[in-house]
């Protein structure tokens, strides 16, 4: 680690202007500045040549892993989205069902209270249905079961 801060403050103290009047060293210098100054000028080519699109950024490849990640999601969702579809359906044709055996169990039901507690589960499946689903559930009549 040192022989890097040795190395760093070296190049830094390279920059500086010379006191020396000695030729070599002003030589050494003026090529110090001139290559500090051919880098930050191409660093600043390239920094607008990949704004305006001239070159590929570097961060290009795991740009397209994040397309290949993006179009992945997308699939996914669709897939969950369509699941989510099949189970909502399912449990409408489920609940649909259940309602429909309790209703056939209350018209052949011969207890008064037991043809009440169907009326109150019949409710209850019924608000849900609505909540869930957002229309009501049309019951059929006991004449019709």
């Amino acid at each position: 680690m040192g022989d890097f801060f040795q190395t760093a403050f070296r190049i830094v103290k390279g920059i500086f202007p010379l006191h020396v009047h000695d030729p070599k060293e002003a030589e050494r210098w003026q090529w110090s500045i001139s290559m500090v100054v051919f880098g930050l000028l191409v660093a600043f080519l390239l920094n607008v040549a990949a704004a305006y699109g001239l070159m590929p950024p570097l961060w290009y490849a795991p740009e397209a892993q994040f397309k290949k990640l993006d179009a992945q999601t997308d699939s996914l969702t669709a897939q969950v989205t369509g699941i989510a579809r099949d189970v909502d359906m399912t449990l409408k044709l489920d609940l649909g069902k259940e309602m429909r055996d309790n209703q056939l169990n209350r018209c052949t039901s011969q207890s008064s209270q037991e043809r009440q507690n169907l009326s109150n589960i019949i409710d209850t499946e019924e608000q849900y249905y609505f909540n869930r689903f957002g229309i009501y559930y049309q019951l059929p009549q006991c004449d019709q079961l």
